[in-house]
């Protein structure tokens, strides 16, 4: 049951993710529905098409971070737009700003909470500091996203997700 509209920037997400659906449910899952369960898990986050049994099977396996949207799937995104935008002859600031608008739209449009959050957080600071000609170490960039995200939400120091993003990094 609807109550409200969401924000704008919350129904044009919305909008998007459910394009999405509507792109693979009509060119995908038409061949293969596990397909197309995975691959809007992989593009949007959303892993409501993916039946149990493939779930449980992919969890077993230890290989169900491989739908999950992460980290890595915002480096992988923010290398991609880079590169793209390199090859139109784009680099310094202006791809900086654009690669950051880019993040933080997918970063709305994914469903996959905190992960997604935390790394667009510190993709975002990296290239703002890109963006005002600051050249830092990524572990510098790395710390103030942590302290960020320290100070705006302190408990989340417990969150095992929290502990594995900046212990990875």
């Amino acid at each position: 049951q609807v109550v409200a509209d969401g924000t704008a920037v919350d129904e044009a997400a919305a909008g998007v993710r459910a394009h999405i659906r509507q792109a693979v449910a009509r060119w995908v899952t038409p061949h293969d529905a596990v397909a197309g369960g995975i691959g809007t898990a992989v593009l949007i986050g959303d892993r409501t098409g993916l039946p149990d049994d493939i779930r449980d099977r992919l969890q077993a396996a230890g290989t169900y971070h491989v739908i999950a949207i992460s980290g890595g799937n915002i480096a992988i995104l923010t290398a991609l737009v880079l590169g793209v935008l390199m090859l139109l002859g784009l680099q310094g600031r202006s791809a900086a700003l654009i690669a950051m608008a880019t993040l933080l739209a997918y970063s709305q449009v994914a469903t996959a909470g905190p992960s997604v959050s935390r790394a667009t957080l510190m993709a975002v600071i990296y290239l703002a500091a890109r963006l005002l000609d600051h050249r830092t170490a990524a572990w510098q960039t790395a710390s103030l996203a942590a302290a960020v995200m320290v100070i705006a939400h302190p408990l989340d120091i417990r969150d095992p997700g929290f502990v594995l993003t900046f212990g990875a990094t």
